[in-house]
């Protein structure tokens, strides 16, 4: 190694240069910060996953925030679910927001967790146009319930 250095002094400065390339290439698509947040927030999420998302274009930042608010409010819900919402052109800060704060208020909560925002139900249909065309919570709860 000490022979190659000396035969070609400007290999390891390209050396480096091409490895700090590639570092600052890799943190700009893996969104470090983002997983560390949800890491000591108490979401476990890997690394894999937020790049996953990256390449589904699905926007990792409104999918952990969300999800972040949700746990820490103690609700159960999976990335994969508010993954699907989001893709399906629904508002994932809504549905996470009108639990929490229907919650607040010590009303029931109706849960908006698991296989419902997943699949095409009449429940996720429910959940999705309360989140995405600016009804009430209340006004939601009533069509639902009736």
């Amino acid at each position: 190694m000490r022979g190659l250095i000396e035969a070609a002094p400007w290999l390891l400065p390209v050396v480096l240069l091409l490895v700090a390339i590639a570092v600052g290439v890799l943190f700009s698509f893996v969104p470090v910060r983002l997983w560390i947040e949800a890491w000591f927030s108490g979401v476990r999420i890997g690394l894999g996953h937020l790049v996953g998302m990256r390449l589904r274009k699905v926007s990792p930042p409104a999918i952990i925030r969300p999800l972040i608010a949700a746990t820490k409010a103690g609700l159960a819900l999976h990335t994969n679910d508010l993954e699907a919402h989001y893709l399906a052109g629904g508002s994932v800060e809504h549905v996470v927001r009108a639990p929490r704060s229907r919650r607040s208020r010590r009303n029931s909560v109706p849960s908006v967790a698991g296989s419902s925002l997943g699949r095409p139900t009449a429940r996720s249909q429910w959940i999705a146009t309360c989140s995405t065309s600016g009804y009430e919570w209340r006004k939601c709860t009533r069509t639902f319930q009736s």
